[in-house]
């Protein structure tokens, strides 16, 4: 089945900037005014089809001042006249638009009809679980990993911060380096998680691992002056030894808990239905304010 598609594109009426030549196009899309879109049903249950059928009459080259003029079905290009079947696998809303676009400038472009489909969700359910179901194994974790460290150790435990945010967890770790014959040197560690899934594929990713060392300024006057070089060298090792963590071991623990909830979510709902269908996730939501949020659909 196709995928929706979309792509930006420049819609703005004729006459509200830009240069002649995108006035031109503009007015050259107005030339199109005989079409016909549809999408049916308007109304699917998830995992259900629609069909999307239009017919355009692309007008001739020299009514559009010598600008070809080309149909696109949600950002994606099409014939002028057709259909396609598309398959709805989560439980939002669909808009479909049928776009006329310059041929040889397709960010310039004219939206002929727009619809939308309903996407039927009285047989999905709904679970819910609270953040802390990620963030204290997440804790625990960081916990066993630091405290019996020799060469990391927790400047203040109490003051390790996970921060739940919109479909991100945020932590930030103050840190003492051990360095053998050198000196030791304060450390935070920022690690963003962020965190969502639908289709039943469920993303963790980390976008943000930063690492910085910092010595305090008696050490640079015992040195000699060079502690900046060291901190800037222990600075990069210990920037792809905590990339090397998150990748190894805190991102696939975090993938393995909500895993785990989804088919706590997806058991639970084919035991309410009454004809016991299985079940698939649809949306997992992450945030401070659903906590943990699962919708499950039938497959």
């Amino acid at each position: 089945m196709a995928k929706l598609e979309s792509s930006p594109i420049d819609t703005a009426p004729v006459g509200t900037g830009g240069s002649g030549i995108k006035d031109k196009e503009r007015e050259a899309l107005q030339k199109v005014t005989k079409f016909t879109f549809g999408v049916a049903p308007f109304k699917v249950k998830v995992h259900g089809t629609v069909t999307a059928t239009w017919d355009v009459t692309i007008p001739p080259i020299e009514e559009t001042f010598g600008f070809g003029i080309a149909i696109q079905l949600n950002g994606e290009a099409v014939a002028p006249t057709g259909s396609k079947t598309f398959k709805i696998d989560d439980n939002f809303s669909k808009t479909f638009r049928l776009t006329a676009v310059i041929d040889d400038d397709p960010q310039v472009g004219r939206i002929l009809k727009s619809q939308q489909v309903i996407v039927d969700t009285s047989d999905c359910h709904d679970q819910s679980f609270p953040a802390s179901a990620v963030t204290n194994p997440v804790k625990e974790q960081l916990d066993a990993a630091f405290s019996g460290s020799s060469d990391f150790k927790f400047r203040d435990p109490a003051k390790t911060q996970l921060t739940v945010g919109n479909a991100a967890l945020d932590i930030r770790l103050p840190l003492s380096l051990n360095v053998p014959h050198w000196f030791d040197a304060d450390m935070d560690v920022h690690v963003q998680l962020t965190i969502g899934g639908s289709r039943g594929v469920i993303v963790v990713a980390a976008p943000v691992v930063n690492a910085s060392v910092d010595w305090s300024l008696l050490s640079d006057i015992l040195s000699g002056g060079c502690t900046s070089a060291v901190a800037a060298g222990m600075t990069k090792l210990a920037q792809v030894f905590f990339e090397h963590i998150v990748d190894a071991e805190i991102r696939p623990g975090v993938k393995g808990l909500l895993e785990g909830l989804v088919n706590v979510a997806t058991a639970s709902a084919q035991g309410l239905d009454p004809q016991h269908r299985p079940y698939g996730m649809t949306t997992l939501i992450f945030s401070q304010t659903s906590g943990i949020a699962i919708t499950s659909c039938p497959k």
